[in-house]
């Protein structure tokens, strides 16, 4: 199946190219670091992601929350884990105090 489909490919390519040459190029080597620490890495890049959605909701939580497929109450967990600040809010600033 594989090999059908890379020679249609190649058919393909010849019969669309300006000539009857093909060239290819090798794929760029990307080298990815591996982290010293994963879960400091895995945070770092959840941090940012959390940021980044948080900014682009004024620091909404629930419409920061709702775009990531999180629940309000996962979305500040993790802002708390992570140590996010959040300018001028507190856990009770969206009016989802935990009713004990």
């Amino acid at each position: 199946g594989n090999v059908r489909e890379l020679e249609n490919i190649l058919h393909r390519a010849v019969a669309l190219g300006e000539d009857s040459d093909l060239h290819f190029d090798a794929p760029p080597e990307d080298h990815v670091a591996v982290p010293e620490n994963l879960q400091n890495f895995l945070d770092q890049q959840e941090r940012n992601i959390l940021t980044k959605v948080l900014q682009e909701t004024g620091f909404n939580r629930t419409a920061a929350a709702a775009r990531l497929g999180l629940t309000l109450r996962q979305i500040r967990y993790r802002i708390a884990r992570l140590g996010i600040s959040t300018p001028g809010h507190d856990d009770s600033a969206d009016g989802t105090d935990d009713l004990v």
